[in-house]
C-alpha cells in the first residue's frame, strides 16, 4: 500500500468499489486496504499519521507491525501497537528502547546482485539528490550546499509548508534559510 499516492489509491478505490470522503482518503483507503488484505506484516514508513489512532484501528486486521524511521519523532507520538521499530541510527535505537518499544538497527542497503543484470543507462543528470532537507537535516543541507557550489546539482525534495507545525520550531527557519540557495535547483 502506497498510502499517499493519490492516483494509485483513487484507482484502487474505483476498482474495488470503495466509496470514501475526499478529505480523508489518506486514512480511509489504507484502512480499507489493510482490512481487506489482512497482511501478515504491516510495514509503516516514517509517515506518522499512521501511528497512534490509525494503527490501533487497523491492528486487528494484521499480524506483526514494523515501522521505520531515521528522523526525530515528536516525544508525544503514540508508538503503541508497533511490534518493532527499525532505524539506521544508534541514538534512535536507545531512544525507542527507553520508551519501551522494541527497536533494531538496520542499515539501508540492497542486494548487490540486483545491479549486475542492469544495463548502464545514459546519464541525463550529472549530480542529483533525492531525499529530505528539513529542520532535522542541518548537516545534510550544509553538504548539499557544498555540492551545489561545485556541481550542477539538482534536488528532489518535498518543501515543508510555511504554515505547518514544523514552522514553530526555530530549527525550521534556520534550515529554510540555510537551504535557500538550493531552491532554484529544487523539484517537488
Amino acid at each position: 500500500i502506497v498510502a499517499n499516492a493519490a492516483p494509485l489509491q483513487r484507482a484502487w478505490a474505483r476498482e474495488a468499489g470503495v466509496e470514501f470522503r475526499e478529505a480523508e482518503w489518506q486514512l480511509q483507503l489504507p484502512s480499507e486496504q489493510v482490512g481487506r488484505f489482512r497482511p501478515d506484516v504491516l510495514w509503516i514508513g516514517s509517515n506518522f499519521r499512521y501511528f497512534g489512532p490509525w494503527l490501533r484501528a487497523v491492528r486487528a486486521h494484521c499480524g506483526s507491525v514494523a515501522a521505520w524511521t531515521a528522523a526525530p519523532l515528536p516525544a508525544s507520538l503514540d508508538l503503541g501497537g508497533i511490534d518493532c521499530m527499525v532505524t539506521s541510527h544508534d541514538n534512535f535505537v536507545r531512544e525507542f528502547r527507553s520508551r519501551g518499544v522494541r527497536c533494531e538497527r538496520v542499515l539501508p542497503c540492497f542486494e548487490p546482485s540486483v545491479v549486475t543484470p542492469l544495463s548502464k543507462p545514459a546519464r541525463d543528470m550529472p549530480v542529483s539528490f533525492v531525499g529530505s532537507l528539513s529542520w532535522a537535516h542541518g548537516e545534510r543541507i550544509r553538504a548539499m550546499n557544498q555540492v551545489a557550489r561545485e556541481t550542477p546539482l539538482q534536488v528532489w525534495s518535498a518543501r515543508p509548508p510555511l504554515l505547518s507545525r514544523s514552522a514553530v520550531r526555530p530549527a525550521f527557519w534556520r534550515a529554510r534559510w540555510a537551504a535557500r540557495h538550493l531552491l532554484s535547483r529544487s523539484h517537488p
